[in-house]
This record gives structure tokens, C-alpha cells and sequence, in this order.
């Protein structure tokens, strides 16, 4: 609800300064027009046309905001990926990508494909359990989601060549590196939440000496 009532009220503030500078160029066009200055009526004509077209553009986005459901949130929007459905689901899709790939790339791609496959799902493992969708578990998903499966097509369709080649090469690595950087933060992490388990435990029910 919020977010509708900021997209109408951006709807009315776009209309306001419209209407403060297409109502000033109307009434000078309308004077110029009625001394008798010629060009000055297509100018008004085609101002006239242009708010109108403004006019009908901003009441069918009202129209849109007011009958639309709930507007989607961050993870729903272009460019922005929504959480798997599970990690078992996008551990299949990267199963699925790697078999792909292994009937298509030549043999230094297949290696590289693997190697990055496996730390994009060490680290969709790793950042299952965020429910926020932090930069880490974004680019997890993304890389897991769109960036490997698109680099894979784009590859597929360019010719093959040692220099597309080696293309690819540099951006599974760079792909896996940054998997392999996250699912590493987070396991230290994970471990260093069970040490602090450990110590408040071991304080809590540890037998004292003596």
C-alpha cells in the first residue's frame, strides 16, 4: 500500500510540473498566435498535443496503480532474483547446467564449468538459511540463476575461437572465486556461532574444579 500511494503521488508531482511548464508555453504561444505570428499556432498545436499525450499517459498509470494488486516486492522485480524455491531445486538447475555443458565445451570448459558449479553450490548451501536477501546470498542466487546459464548460451552462439575461449575461462573463474569467497565467510561464520555455543555451554554446565 505504501508503495502505491508513493507511485501516485509520483504520478501527481510529474503532473504538476507539467502542467507548470506546458500552461506558461500555451499562453505565450496562444499571444504570438493572435498577433498573427504564423509558426507560433504549430508550436501551440503540437504543445497541446504533447500534454494531452502526457495527460493520457499519467491516467492510465494511475488507472494501473489503483486497480493492481499488491505491487511486488525487491526479489520480484527485473534484475532482481527471487529466492529458490528450495536449495535442492537450484541444485538441480546447476546439475542440469553442468550436463549441458559438458555436451558442449571443450574439454578446459568443461573443467572450469565443474569447478565453478560445484562452489556456486557450496555456496547456495551456505546461505540457505538467509532470509534476507544480503549481497552474498544475491549473488549466489544470481550467479546460480542467470549469469552462469547466460554465459553458457552467449558462449554456445559466438564462434568457436581460443579467444572466446579463454573468455569464458576468465568469467567461470571470476564467477568462481566469488562463490568460493562466500560459501568460505559463511562456513567461518557458521563455526564461529557453534565455538561461542560451545564456550556459553561449557560456562554454563562445565563442573567446576575443586
Amino acid at each position: 500500500m505504501g508503495r502505491r500511494a508513493l507511485g501516485l503521488g509520483g504520478l501527481a508531482l510529474r503532473g504538476v510540473l507539467g502542467a507548470v511548464v506546458v500552461v506558461p508555453l500555451l499562453l505565450i504561444f496562444g499571444v504570438l498566435f493572435a498577433l498573427g505570428i504564423e509558426p507560433a499556432g504549430w508550436l501551440l498545436g503540437i504543445t497541446l498535443l504533447l500534454a494531452l499525450l502526457g495527460l493520457i499517459r499519467t491516467a492510465v498509470q494511475g488507472a494501473r496503480l489503483l486497480s493492481a494488486g499488491p505491487l511486488p516486492d525487491a526479489a520480484a522485480r527485473p534484475g532482481v532474483p527471487a529466492p529458490p524455491a528450495s536449495t535442492a531445486d537450484a541444485e538441480a538447475d546447476l546439475l542440469a547446467l553442468l550436463r549441458a555443458g559438458e555436451r558442449a565445451l571443450p574439454t578446459p570448459g568443461r573443467s572450469a564449468l565443474h569447478a565453478t558449479v560445484i562452489a556456486t553450490r557450496d555456496a547456495l548451501r551456505a546461505t540457505a538459511d538467509e532470509t534476507a536477501l544480503g549481497r552474498d546470498a544475491f549473488d549466489v542466487r544470481q550467479a546460480a540463476r542467470e549469469d552462469l546459464p547466460e554465459l553458457l548460451r552467449t558462449y554456445q552462439a559466438a564462434p568457436r575461437t581460443p579467444e572466446n575461449e579463454r573468455l569464458l575461462l576468465d568469467q567461470l573463474n571470476l564467477i568462481g572465486t566469488r562463490m568460493r569467497a562466500v560459501a568460505r565467510e559463511h562456513q567461518a561464520r557458521q563455526t564461529r556461532v557453534l565455538e561461542a555455543q560451545r564456550r556459553y555451554l561449557e560456562s554454563k554446565y562445565g563442573a567446576e574444579e575443586g
